[in-house]
């Protein structure tokens, strides 16, 4: 299993068997091992509407364009 970590601002992979990975940002180390971020809210709180899941145009959904 894959271990993500962060030293000195640097985020690093490391891998059993495998040369340590060294990326930017957290995202860019999380992305290279399939990961990606949630594009939808699913529970909105936001105080001016009562959509679920979200329809506010802060919280877009790739899946609906």
């Amino acid at each position: 299993m894959s271990e993500i970590y962060s030293k000195r601002g640097v985020w690093y992979i490391k891998a059993p068997g495998q040369d340590i990975q060294v990326f930017e940002t957290e995202l860019a180390a999380k992305e290279s091992l399939g990961y990606k971020e949630p594009t939808c809210v699913e529970n909105c709180e936001c105080e001016e509407c009562d959509c679920n899941p979200c329809e506010c145009a802060e919280f877009e959904c790739a899946e609906d364009e």
